[in-house]
């Protein structure tokens, strides 16, 4: 007999199936030769099953290619240019194009030096500054000098220097700013100056023997009876990146403040106003590239129905508002921090309300729609994006101004282009050029056009952080009968960035400056600057040197000639402590009576007389 549940051969007297554990109720009687001829029919049965399956496989598969495909393209569709208009990339484009410039913005505001130095934010610093140079007067002429006089003022200022030290902790509100005037090595002159808190403290050696002192409340209380607002505070240095730190733009407002007005751009912009012109031929100085060409060209309506858009958006714009607020509010403080006097700002919450903020920007908004009353684009605005990929590399804005009641018409346009680390170069060209088809820009002279231009091209290699090139400036009117020059600027720049230890800025310039059809003024000159970091000492610092030499146009002689250099070290995270003063090294001005007053100016007198004395050169230059 057999188990009813699975067919498993049982013996007779078995009462459950030994091999699926069910009871048996019964007995169930087979015939061997069905079943043998079953076991061949399901043999047959799983072959021919087997031989579907594998007919099945190849169209399965087939099937899902083609869903796969099909949605491969969908998403293609959604994102590819070929399914875009011409003004959803555009608008893409120029979304793209704010981004970078938000991302290098936030790049850059980071203290490189602060970061390689691991600096500890609110520590203790120092700064030591070396200042040294001359004039060439021998270059100079109409001085009305003999020249021995010449050559022993040239030597005097040749081997002059002053040095200034500076020691902050803006923990403890305490500075020690020290300084020394040498010549030839020797001190003229030294001194310090203390501020502890809300003291100050004064140190001459050279004149008075001892320390003035004063609080700078009673300072404060005297200059602003003479009517000078002194408001002396902490004496708290603000830095770039202090000024940084204290602008709350995150990345995430940013998008959010693009994303909303980009919006308000596209709904302002038609359609068929953009067009496309694919592998259009772009030239960026001797380099030729094939581009995406966008023309935006908007009528005067839809301009100026633009422009007022956006400023009704950001009326009623919490986040704009909330942002605006809170940067104001931080700046205020950053600088009330530091001591300094930031007028009309005690009522700041209710001047900053919403509907101040509202208000101000209706008024600006009632402004301009006046201005657009009194002015007329006839041709509207036409502007020209050129596009290498994702990055625009050209840009001309174009229009044509007419105020009322007048047939003159002021053309405007406005060029850019420039490419970053193509084929080795780094170039960008700016250029304005003003110009009238009626009776001039200028009604003081006949003037009918105005360009200015800035270019640069450089040779960049990457890998060893070197560039060099030359930036030129140009700016020229020109008339019916006429044409100047305002300025012609070539300066040559060599730089080298090094390891991140070591850092070289060369530079060489040649600048004329003039007035049309009158007198020039050519200057001409080096500057050098040479900056380093040790990282493990926390030091920074760097060299500067320049040599300027100026003439005139109307002269064949120099009316300036002369050197500066400039040596500067910081140090971060110091230890330092503030000397002792105390009544009997130092006198409060303040409180001093008038004796002791009189005393005072008597010992500086005296000071004057002995330091005039001992130096004889110094006090023939400055009597001649």
């Amino acid at each position: 007999m057999f188990c009813e549940k699975c067919g498993n051969q049982l013996n007779e007297d078995e009462k459950v199936c030994t091999n699926c554990g069910q009871e048996v109720s019964g007995t169930v009687e087979v015939d061997s030769k069905p079943l043998e001829q079953e076991k061949v029919t399901d043999s047959s049965s799983q072959q021919v099953d087997k031989h579907n399956k594998s007919k099945k496989l190849p169209i399965m598969i087939c099937i899902a290619i083609g869903v796969l495909l099909i949605a491969s393209v969908a998403i293609f569709a959604m994102n590819s240019s070929l399914f875009k208009s011409p003004k959803q990339l555009y608008l893409e484009v120029e979304g793209n194009n704010v981004m970078d410039k938000i991302n290098t913005f936030i790049d850059k505001s980071e203290s490189v030096y602060d970061k390689n130095l691991n600096a500890k934010p609110g520590n203790a610093s120092e700064s030591n500054v070396e200042l040294s140079g001359g004039l060439d007067l021998s270059s100079i002429t109409g001085l009305g000098l003999d020249s021995t006089s010449i050559s022993k003022i040239d030597e005097i200022l040749n081997n002059l220097k002053v040095v200034i030290d500076a020691k902050n902790n803006p923990k403890d509100k305490q500075n020690i700013y020290g300084f020394n005037l040498l010549l030839k090595g020797n001190k003229l002159l030294n001194g310090e100056v203390i501020q502890d808190n809300g003291k100050l403290a004064l140190s001459v050696p050279v004149l008075y023997s001892k320390y003035l002192t004063l609080n700078t409340s009673d300072l404060n209380a005297l200059t602003s009876k003479i009517g000078i607002n002194a408001n002396l505070g902490t004496g708290k240095q603000i830095s770039r990146q202090d000024i940084i730190k204290a602008i709350k733009f995150s990345k995430g407002d940013f998008i959010k403040l693009v994303k909303k007005y980009g919006k308000t751009l596209s709904d302002s912009i038609d359609s068929k106003q953009v067009t496309l012109d694919k592998n259009t031929e772009f030239k960026v100085n001797d380099l030729s590239i094939k581009c995406d060409k966008f023309t935006v060209d908007m009528d005067e309506k839809s301009f100026k129905a633009m422009v007022l858009n956006v400023l009704d958006q950001a009326k009623d714009d919490d986040l704009l508002y909330s942002l605006t607020v809170e940067n104001v509010k931080s700046i205020i403080k950053l600088f009330k921090d530091a001591g300094i006097p930031l007028s009309g700002m005690d009522n700041i919450d209710s001047e900053l309300s919403k509907d101040n903020f509202k208000s101000g920007i209706d008024s600006i908004k009632t402004q301009l729609e006046e201005s657009f009353k009194l002015i007329s684009m006839p041709n509207g605005i036409k502007m020209t994006i050129y596009v290498d990929g994702d990055k625009i590399i050209g840009r001309t804005l174009e229009t044509k101004i007419k105020s009322a009641g007048s047939d003159n018409l002021v053309g405007v346009i406005l060029n850019y282009s420039g490419v970053s680390n193509y084929e080795n170069r780094n170039i960008f060209n700016y250029e304005v050029k003003i110009s009238t088809d009626g009776s001039g820009v200028s009604s003081i002279v006949d003037i009918n056009e105005i360009d200015a231009k800035v270019g640069y091209d450089a040779t960049v290699n990457k890998s060893k952080g070197t560039e060099v090139g030359k930036l030129k400036i140009q700016a020229g009117v020109k008339g019916k009968s006429f044409s100047a020059s305002i300025l012609d600027a070539d300066i040559g720049l060599n730089i080298d960035k090094g390891d991140g230890s070591q850092s070289k800025y060369l530079c060489d310039y040649d600048i004329t400056v003039g007035i049309p059809m009158s007198e020039q003024f050519n200057i001409k000159g080096k500057f050098d600057f040479a900056g380093w970091v040790k990282e493990k000492e926390k030091k920074d610092g760097s060299e500067i040197t320049t040599n300027t030499a100026i003439k005139s146009s109307q002269s064949s002689s120099n009316l300036f000639a002369g050197s500066l250099k400039i040596k500067i070290e910081n140090t971060k995270d110091i230890d330092f402590k503030l000397p002792e003063i105390n009544s009997s090294n130092s006198v409060d001005i303040t409180k001093a009576s008038s004796e002791q007053m009189n005393s005072i100016l008597m010992e500086v007198m005296q000071s004057l007389q002995k330091v005039a004395t001992d130096n004889p050169d110094i006090m023939k230059m400055l009597t001649q």
